[in-house]
């Protein structure tokens, strides 16, 4: 059996001149290339282990909720009214016209339509005044009406009174002539005859001058007969 000589190892003065060769030759390399990374030992990678969990399948998107869009139509709404308020002359018919009574409460009314409105209310007043007036006058005269027409009736009935013809005629001349005229002509010859007997002359001429100049010229002859001596 044939034995084999083992190999001789280097010496160590043969090794530690080949060491520093090798350090020299590292070294110059990092110097030509200061940004080259030592070499680094390869690392097996480890196995990755097999995922157990089944795959989950990915999440539909959900529509955004109602309150979003509440939200923005509130902001808009509001920042719409706003710029309404400070400019209504962006929408037509919205801006106030020039004007236009209560449009501004706190401002003065001008010295003419001031004035205006005073006399207006001063002549309301005066005519609120005369159909006041007016209404008491026809109240009087209605009432002086139906005094006439009582005293009327009872010089026709019982004949001549002076007592009645007296009161006649005061009534008769408080009222208008045409009205007076007219109740006179109802009355036969010697009943008015008598009434105007108790007339002043002015007064029955405004009466008689009212009638119809017939009656009138009736009464004036039966006035003439009566007072004739």
């Amino acid at each position: 059996m044939s034995a084999v000589a083992p190999e001789p190892a280097g010496a160590p003065e043969e090794e530690a001149p080949k060491r520093r060769w090798f350090s020299r030759l590292r070294r110059r390399r990092e110097e030509a290339d200061p940004t080259a990374e030592p070499a680094v030992a390869a690392v097996p990678a480890e196995p990755e282990e097999p995922d157990d969990e089944p795959a989950r399948p990915p999440r539909r998107r959900q529509p955004p909720s109602i309150a979003v869009y509440l939200t923005l139509f509130a902001l808009l709404t509001g920042a719409a009214a706003i710029a309404l308020h400070v400019q209504p002359g962006l929408i037509p018919g919205l801006e106030p016209q020039a004007g236009d009574p209560g449009t501004d409460p706190q401002e003065a009314p001008a010295a003419d339509d001031l004035e205006r409105a005073v006399q207006l209310a001063r002549m309301q007043a005066e005519l609120s005044l005369r159909e006041a007036e007016i209404a008491e006058r026809e109240a009087a005269v209605a009432e002086r009406e139906a005094q006439v027409e009582a005293l009327l009736q009872e010089l026709g009935v019982t004949g001549r009174t002076s007592e009645a013809a007296v009161r006649t005629a005061r009534l008769l001349t408080e009222m208008s002539p045409y009205r007076a005229a007219a109740l006179l002509a109802g009355l036969g010859n010697g009943a008015a005859v008598e009434v105007l007997r108790q007339m002043t002359t002015d007064d029955a001429a405004l009466i008689l001058a009212a009638m119809q100049e017939d009656r009138a010229a009736a009464l004036l002859q039966a006035y003439a007969e009566e007072v004739r001596p």
